[in-house]
């Protein structure tokens, strides 16, 4: 099987994996659980099966047509394509740091202590995560 394919198979998997996880979740402890937990289980569960199910239609597709795939391994190898996904992900990255440090002193500043600590903690480990990335690939590259 194609290495493009295989990806897209168990990316696939797991978010539907997930997403089922975390509706039986909400069927079997919805006792347990307050209104708002069942309400973002539910939400999160539904949206990952969606994504899960849109991803595999999409490689099921690719799998059937050779010239498809063809051009979606080449596009995954050209520079062009690569510059373009590596600064998205610089800018998604320097978003989502921005929001959660904003967020996190915010809420912790409006009395919301806890959600506030969880937003600077994400905060403070994607910083370390991305010194260490930033470390070993100027090591590697």
């Amino acid at each position: 099987m194609n290495k493009y394919l295989k990806r897209s198979f168990i990316s696939a998997g797991i978010e539907l994996l997930v997403g089922m996880i975390s509706i039986f979740i909400t069927i079997f402890y919805a006792d347990k659980l307050s209104e708002v937990s069942l309400s973002y289980l539910r939400s999160f569960g539904n949206a990952l099966l969606v994504v899960g199910i849109c991803i595999l239609i999409r490689t099921i597709r690719l799998s059937k047509r050779k010239d498809l795939l063809e051009k979606m391994e080449i596009a995954s190898n050209d520079e062009r394509y690569i510059s373009i996904r590596d600064k998205a992900s610089a800018n998604t990255l320097q978003i989502s740091l921005i929001v959660e440090a904003f967020g996190g002193f915010l809420l912790a500043m409006l009395g919301y202590e806890t959600i506030g600590l969880v937003l600077c903690s994400a905060y403070g480990i994607q910083t370390v995560i991305y010194f260490i990335a930033y470390f070993v690939n100027s090591k590697k590259f």
